[in-house]
């Protein structure tokens, strides 16, 4: 069976909302002369990026001293954006908000496989 990326990336996004423990961050990436935001959530086993025109994450501050199964850092997540900063900083910007999507939606599979 051939699977579309665009359904390999809605089972990421929908297995990883859908984990009791997602990790959230996000960063700044130049599009078309434009700032947009690129956010990630993320758990142990798969990650979702996506690109959107505002900043911001609304979500529970210092679970972790609640929850013990929450991680005290974010470092999941700052590992996955990782490689936005990379490309930014080598190619600039993206010249397209769609070249921007196509490549997270690549880099969302890569990180981790869903196999």
């Amino acid at each position: 069976m051939n699977v579309s990326l665009a359904d390999r990336l809605f089972k990421i996004k929908e297995l990883t909302i859908n984990s009791s423990i997602v990790n959230f961050d996000e960063t700044g990436t130049r599009v078309n002369k434009k700032t947009k935001w690129v956010h990630n959530a993320s758990n142990s086993q798969y990650t979702y990026l996506t690109v959107e025109d505002k900043r911001g994450y609304e979500g529970a501050v210092f679970l972790f001293t609640k929850d013990f199964n929450v991680p005290f850092d974010n470092n999941q997540a700052e590992r996955d954006v990782r490689m936005i900063k990379v490309k930014t900083k080598v190619s600039g910007c993206f010249r397209t908000t769609k070249g921007c999507q196509d490549f997270l939606g690549l880099m969302s599979q890569q990180l981790k496989s869903i196999g």
